[in-house]
C-alpha cells in the first residue's frame, strides 16, 4: 500500500504537508505542599535560587535541577526539599499533563523559602523532519488523530501516545512514523529544554 501523507498545518516549504504551531500544555502547575530546605549556611540566607524541573501529571516534581547559583551544599538542600513538594498539575482539555517549569526561590532569614511564581517553558518545538506512516488502511484516510509526545532537548520525540482514535494498527503505524521525526526543541532563556506537546494530524490519501 502507498504511503499515507500527514497534514499537520498549512505550508512547509518543499513538502507535501505543513506544520502549524503545535499546541503546548495549557496552564501552569500550582504548589500545594511546600517543604523548606534544611541545613543551609547563613551565607545563603537572602539569596535567590533558580530551579528547573518537570511537574508530572500526578503533581510530583521530576528532574529537579538548580540553574543558579551552583553551590553544591545549597543545591543538594534545595533539591531535596523541592523534590518533596506537591502540585496541582497543569491541565489540557480538562486532563492533567506534565509541564516543565522554572521556579525562582527566595531564601529568607528564617531559612524558609518564598516562591514568587512558576514559569512555563516558552517557544514550542517545531518539526524539521517529518516521516509519513506506511500501511495505513484506506478507512482511516480523511480522519484526524491526536498525539501527545515529549520532544527532548536534542529534538527527538519520546513517550508518543495516540489520544484518538484508538485503532491498534493505526496507532502502531503513526507512532512508528512520528518516532522518526526530528524537531527544533523548545527554548527557555536561550537553552533547549524538553517539552510535552500535542499534535493533531490529518491523514490524507
Amino acid at each position: 500500500m502507498n504511503k499515507i501523507k500527514l497534514l499537520v498545518g498549512t505550508a512547509l516549504m518543499g513538502s507535501l504537508f505543513s506544520t502549524a504551531v503545535f499546541a503546548t500544555d495549557s496552564g501552569v502547575p500550582q504548589a500545594e505542599k511546600i517543604v523548606h530546605p534544611e541545613g543551609l549556611s547563613r551565607q545563603h540566607l537572602g539569596s535567590t535560587v533558580r530551579l528547573n524541573f518537570v511537574v508530572d501529571a500526578n503533581g510530583r516534581p521530576q528532574d529537579v535541577t538548580v540553574v543558579s547559583p551552583t553551590d553544591r551544599r545549597l543545591s543538594e538542600s534545595v533539591v531535596t526539599a523541592v523534590s518533596q513538594w506537591r502540585f496541582a498539575p497543569a491541565t489540557q482539555h480538562g486532563l492533567p499533563v506534565s509541564k516543565r517549569v522554572t521556579l525562582p526561590l527566595e531564601i529568607q532569614a528564617s531559612g524558609a523559602v518564598v516562591a514568587p511564581a512558576l514559569a512555563a517553558v516558552t517557544d514550542a518545538p517545531q518539526a524539521e523532519i517529518i516521516v509519513n506512516p506506511v500501511g495505513v488502511s484506506r478507512q482511516h484516510v480523511g480522519s484526524t488523530v491526536t498525539l501527545t509526545l515529549t520532544v527532548d532537548e536534542s529534538g527527538r520525540p519520546h513517550d508518543i501516545t495516540l489520544v484518538s482514535p484508538a485503532d491498534r494498527r493505526l496507532t502502531q503505524s503513526v507512532v512508528e512514523a512520528v518516532s522518526q521525526w526530528r524537531f527544533t526543541p523548545a527554548m527557555q532563556d536561550g537553552m533547549p529544554v524538553s517539552q510535552r506537546i500535542t499534535i493533531p494530524l490529518e491523514i490524507q490519501a
